[in-house]
């Protein structure tokens, strides 16, 4: 399976990501990618960020916080293009929106539709 990106993992570790996993990336610049014998989480480490996979990340991003991503076809393309959309859980809101790019992989879409997820949560909790 298909990890985040170091700068999607910063990103989980400031918006609240504690699941202990085996993968992260380690150092001041999170330069080394590591992975060690059992699950820790590696997030409560300054020097350390947890690598989760994709599934894992967006499960936690929909169980913890609220925010569903959907990595779909994209219907209006003939040779198969990826999409995705954001749902927020609450109740309140529905659609946070979609990709408005196509990716050529389901986990390319996931994975852009992950770092949004980030970004929203990080605007939010920053009050922009």
């Amino acid at each position: 399976m298909k990890r985040v990106n170091k700068e999607t993992a910063v990103g989980l570790k400031e918006v609240g990501y504690d699941v202990p996993c085996k993968p992260h990336y380690y150092g001041p610049e999170c330069k080394a990618y590591y992975k060690v014998v059992s699950s820790v989480n590696h997030n409560k480490f300054p020097l350390c960020v947890s690598a989760p996979d994709l599934n894992e990340a967006a499960e936690w991003l929909r169980d913890v916080k609220g925010l569903h991503i959907s990595a779909q076809p994209d219907i209006n393309y003939l040779p198969k293009k990826w999409v995705y959309e954001l749902f927020m859980l609450n109740g309140t809101e529905w659609s946070l929106g979609d990709s408005h790019s196509t990716y050529d992989t389901h986990d390319i879409a996931l994975a852009a539709g992950i770092s949004r997820a980030v970004d929203i949560l990080k605007e939010r909790t920053n009050g922009k």
